[in-house]
């Protein structure tokens, strides 16, 4: 059983990512990932945290929920009773560990974390959300408050009309919980 430290509250993510919370659980679910429940919050662990930080970095890079592909994850799972004794916003570099025995989770836990950084390191494709507006364009979808921000490089949209990058976003009504946004180019 995971302790208090080993958790982070969803209630966090929101400032943690720069979005709204119904993005939050957005993202959770196209994860599938169930917050734990403690005393009526909810909670997740180390490895659902680290699933969530490379989607909003996907997301970030102009990518959307339905296209990621989280390849390449560990997971930390440490067999028989070993429990990690790390915080989810803890570094490989300040882990404590409760036992000795537990070189080869912090070597996995740093292997990863190098990966990671060494992911980063590759540019972003910089016209992909252009790509992405375009061919919502020309496809005629209805994009989610959720899917259209990060295109657009912001962290909310507001009022009915958007132009940016050559493109006209226009509030369509709701999608789900959502509002959802016909996407047009401006012609030129």
């Amino acid at each position: 059983m995971p302790t208090e430290l080993d958790l982070i509250p969803v209630s966090r993510l929101s400032d943690r990512y720069g979005v709204a919370r119904s993005n939050i659980y957005n993202r959770l679910s196209g994860l599938g990932i169930e917050p734990e429940k403690q005393g009526g919050k909810a909670y997740l662990n180390a490895d659902q945290l680290r699933l969530m930080d490379a989607l909003d970095q996907h997301l970030k890079a102009g990518g959307t929920i339905a296209d990621f592909q989280p390849g390449g994850q560990l997971s930390y799972r440490p067999t028989g009773h070993v429990e990690p004794s790390y915080r989810a916003q803890d570094s490989p570099a300040t882990l404590s560990l409760s036992r000795k025995g537990d070189q080869s989770l912090a070597l996995a836990m740093v292997v990863d974390a190098i990966a990671g950084k060494m992911a980063s390191l590759k540019p972003a494709d910089p016209l992909a959300n252009l790509r992405t507006l375009d061919e919502a364009a020309q496809q005629g979808w209805l994009l989610s408050t959720s899917q259209l921000a990060p295109l657009l490089g912001v962290k909310t949209l507001t009022g009915q009309t958007i132009h940016r990058y050559g493109f006209i976003c226009t509030r369509q009504g709701r999608n789900g919980v959502e509002s959802a946004w016909k996407i047009t180019k401006t012609s030129a």
